[in-house]
């Protein structure tokens, strides 16, 4: 392990830390739906801004701004 360490430039306290960090967190992940799901939720989000928008705009465009 140390070999790997200083292969990437971490001290093993650091790996010993992340690991622990893993396996005692690592499941939260996946409680709630994965990064997939953030990241889907997020892109509708942003349809969602993007299509106000438009009306937004077109309701100015109607009034004549």
């Amino acid at each position: 392990m140390g070999e790997l360490c200083n292969q990437y430039g971490i001290s093993q306290q650091t790996y010993y830390n992340w690991r622990d960090r893993l396996l005692s967190e690592g499941s939260k992940i996946f409680s709630y739906g994965g990064v997939d799901r953030e990241k889907e939720v997020l892109k509708q989000e942003v349809s969602r801004l993007k299509e106000t928008v438009g009306e937004l705009t077109m309701e100015l465009k109607k009034n004549d701004w």
